[in-house]
């Protein structure tokens, strides 16, 4: 289970590029294409091993003007859909 305090780090490496404030990832072993939007791109280059949950959202907090609850909820959904591919893990 993810907490706020967790800290995450990509599992595999993957070729990404940023186009345009979007990511564009290679999942070599899958042979998938994974498009992220402005936000998904932010938080994709947050993982890092460094920065924990807690940090990612206050990133996106202060960058994007929505509800703190609602940033809360969509990068915890975002994050444990990027667990279930087994890109990113916990530390």
């Amino acid at each position: 289970m993810l907490k706020l305090d967790s800290r995450l780090s990509k599992t595999k490496d993957i070729p990404w590029k940023i186009i345009e404030k979007e990511a564009v990832l290679v999942d070599m072993d899958e042979g998938e294409v994974i498009r992220l939007n402005e936000i998904g791109a932010q938080i994709w280059q947050s993982i890092d091993g460094n920065n924990s949950v807690g940090d990612i959202i206050n990133r996106i907090d202060a960058a994007f003007e929505a509800d703190r609850k609602k940033i809360e909820r969509d990068v915890l959904d975002f994050l444990k859909q990027l667990l279930r591919m087994e890109i990113i893990k916990a530390l």
